[in-house]
């Protein structure tokens, strides 16, 4: 049988055709790469070579930084700027306002102004109506408020109205301890200081009232009811269904219910929620009163559950959602709350080594009342010349305007 010698001839000259015209094509791509880079030079080459190497370096600690931050604990949020604190009576909510206030100074946040100075920025009595009475701006270039931290009735439409897109918080208190308080804040305990049990019989008393000509609705419209504060009118504390319901859209409606009781646990819980360092949290409480407390006996206890039967369930239900809240925590709660309590201790030893004379632990001293006169200050230096100028806002406000200015 012959050899096939033709037919490998054949390809052997198809291979070799195909390595000439590969390598005409190569030389032709050198000869346009030449022309295009000019006077390139070998260190130029060692350079593209070398920023290669750096790109693929750069692209492996950022895939390794990736992976850090997606593994780590923390994970980065924004400060919150818009917020509503729902500010309720006798239950450390000035100590929480000077929490704010120091932070509002500090990041050039704008309050909700009370109108006429008043301390309070209330709706209509019924609480059905959705606006808030409170002190406006009306030039163009006004950015704005960021939050509200007075008293105030919970009123979600009028609320979100003016501050959109806020988180909601407030804090509440034993109703027991938050009633004894209030006896106290009111001088109560000298009107009563010739009875044995001053609170008790002041609380005996005040059923009596209350069957008379009902003084308790009133004692609950003037802010010592807590439920009222959150937008629950009195008459409707002895009915079962309507309290589960009211309790059922606060908790819905409610980013943080936080506890008087457990006050630098719900400082971290704050904390969490607007995303601000533990820092700014650092507190000296407002408005202790230096009196030997009276006892919560039985018969006390007793008597305020009958008398605001709507607190005592409202503070039963969110101590409960309280720890759900700790034990769902973003970290390691009791870590941060340590840290808390460092950094809160070390900035109390610190004042009290200078004698509360540094500028900062001068402004730590400040109440919620003293932080919100400065806040106005600011505010009015910033607003009001231009308002003023246009006379856009009512007389009384701008004689307001011309006294902080000066």
């Amino acid at each position: 049988m012959k050899p096939r010698t033709g037919l490998l001839c054949d390809r052997r000259n198809k291979r070799g055709l195909r390595k000439t015209f590969g390598m005409i094509l190569l030389a032709m791509g050198c000869f346009t790469l030449y022309v295009i880079k000019g006077n390139s030079t070998s260190d130029d080459v060692e350079k593209t070579v070398s920023n290669r190497a750096n790109s693929r370096s750069n692209t492996s600690q950022a895939s390794t930084q990736f992976l850090l931050t997606r593994s780590s604990i923390r994970i980065p949020c924004k400060p919150v700027r818009n917020f509503v604190f729902l500010k309720t009576m006798k239950t450390g909510g000035s100590t929480v306002a000077s929490i704010l206030h120091r932070h509002a100074i500090k990041n050039d946040l704008v309050l909700v102004t009370a109108q006429d100075s008043r301390p309070s920025i209330l709706p209509d009595k019924s609480l059905s109506k959705p606006a808030l009475k409170y002190l406006r701006y009306n030039c163009s270039d006004f950015p704005g408020y960021n939050y509200i931290a007075n008293h105030v009735h919970y009123n979600r439409q009028a609320m979100d109205s003016v501050i959109p897109d806020a988180k909601y918080f407030t804090i509440l208190r034993s109703p027991y301890d938050q009633r004894r308080s209030q006896f106290y804040y009111t001088s109560k305990d000298t009107e009563y200081s010739n009875n044995r049990n001053p609170f008790e019989t002041y609380l005996n008393e005040l059923k009596a009232d209350y069957v008379r000509d009902g003084q308790l609705i009133r004692v609950m419209r003037n802010g010592t009811s807590q439920f009222h504060t959150l937008g629950f009118l009195p008459k409707y504390h002895t009915n079962d269904t309507a309290v589960a319901l009211k309790l059922i859209e606060l908790e819905r409606e409610l980013d943080l219910v936080m506890m008087m009781e457990y006050f630098d646990e719900s400082i971290v819980l704050l904390a969490k929620l607007l995303c601000w360092d533990l820092e700014e949290f650092v507190y000296t409480f407002c408005k202790l009163h230096s009196a030997r407390p009276a006892p919560i006996t039985s018969l006390v206890r007793k008597r305020i559950d009958t008398l605001n039967p709507g607190d005592v369930k409202l503070y039963a239900h969110f101590n409960r959602t309280f720890w759900e809240m700790v034990d769902a925590y973003d970290g390691d709660f009791e870590a941060d709350l340590r840290a808390f309590r460092r950094i809160q201790r070390n900035v109390v030893h610190d004042c009290e080594d200078a004698k509360w004379k540094d500028f900062n632990c001068i402004n730590l001293k400040y109440d919620a009342h003293q932080l919100r006169g400065r806040l106005y200050n600011k505010q009015l230096q910033w607003i009001c010349p231009r308002n003023l100028r246009h006379q856009q806002i009512p007389l009384s406000n701008r004689t307001q305007c011309k006294y902080l200015l000066h």
